[in-house]
This record gives C-alpha cells, sequence and structure tokens, in this order.
C-alpha cells in the first residue's frame, strides 16, 4: 500500500507462539515492519514479548495491564477502540484474504469505521487530561486513522449518496496528521 491503514492481528501472536512451542521451535527471528505507523505497535511488541515467555498464558489479562499502563486515563476508550477494530476485520469473511487487497478494496475500511474510530479517540483523547504521555499514546493510533483515511478519501468519497459530503475537514485531518506526525519523531 501507499499509505498505512487501521489493522490488528493480535490473536495470530498467541497462536503462532503455542504452535511454536508445541513444535519444539528453539529459536525465532521477529521482524516488524512499519513500527512507527502500525497500529498498535508497542501493544503488539509487548504481548509477543510475554508470550515468548510462557505462550501458554491467556493473552486477555496481558492486554488489559498494557492497555492500563499505556494509555492511563484512556484505557477503556482505547480497548474500546482496539474492540471496534477487531470486531470489524473479523466480520469479514475468511475467504477474504484482506493482505492482498488494496486498502480500499478491504471490506471493513469504508465510512462508518473512519467515523467510529475518530470518536472513539476524541473521546480517548479527552480521557487523558493533563496525562501528556497518554495523550502522545493515544495520539499515535490516530496516524494510522489519519493515514488511511486521507489515502482513501477519494474512494470513501465516491460512495456518498448524491448530495452527501464527507463528515470530515480534509484540511483539518492534513494538518492533524502532520502534526501527531511531527510529535511523534520528537
Amino acid at each position: 500500500d501507499k499509505f498505512q491503514t487501521p489493522y490488528i492481528n493480535l490473536v495470530c501472536i498467541k497462536s503462532d507462539l503455542k504452535l511454536f512451542l508445541d513444535s519444539n521451535v528453539e529459536a525465532m527471528f521477529v521482524q516488524s515492519e512499519y513500527p512507527d505507523t502500525s497500529s498498535f505497535f508497542a501493544l503488539k511488541r509487548w504481548l509477543g514479548l510475554k508470550l515468548m515467555q510462557d505462550p501458554r498464558q491467556p493473552a486477555e489479562p496481558l492486554v488489559e495491564i498494557f492497555m492500563s499502563g499505556y494509555y492511563g486515563p484512556a484505557s477503556s476508550k482505547m480497548s474500546a477502540y482496539l474492540a471496534y477494530m477487531e470486531q470489524r476485520i473479523n466480520a469479514v469473511p475468511a475467504t477474504e484474504k484482506l493482505s492482498w487487497l488494496k486498502a480500499e478494496d478491504r471490506p471493513y475500511l469504508d465510512l462508518e469505521f473512519y467515523v467510529t474510530s475518530t470518536r472513539l479517540l476524541d473521546e480517548a483523547e479527552a480521557m487523558c487530561g493533563t496525562n501528556k504521555q497518554a495523550l502522545l499514546h493515544v495520539q499515535r493510533e490516530r496516524i494510522t486513522v489519519n493515514a488511511g483515511l486521507l489515502g482513501m478519501w477519494e474512494p470513501l468519497q465516491s460512495k456518498l449518496p448524491a448530495g452527501k459530503t464527507m463528515p470530515f475537514d480534509h484540511e483539518a485531518i492534513i494538518k492533524r496528521y502532520k502534526t501527531m506526525r511531527l510529535a511523534q519523531m520528537e
């Protein structure tokens, strides 16, 4: 893809590591591409480390620990965003090969997805209050949402009913994307 879009596959981490353990794998190499623009990158990295230490342990309590520690006061809303993204991705029929599809052809990446994701992230930001670190972490997740929205702007706009306009301000999304990317780099 020319741009990143929101995507998560946490369920694969546990099942893959359990398979490796059951197959007596003694060593492995983990490669993680696009760390700065991958959805929930820190969670995937941390969960993978914890599950490599013990692949038999349940993943859900680990995810809760991470969300609470990383997103602080916004953890409940970020958990809701994660659950929403997983629910939308899981609703795609298994016959669809998401990694083979261009972003605009991925069924879960529709206007409803971007509207709901933006609302959840707005609410999460508001919950951060004066916690600058939590706010930075929440805004990091916005980068992928903004990139996907901007990259898919024309295909999303073309699917609107006649007379309807996008529920977002294009220039405001560009400005927010730029501001948040620069903040992450700092």
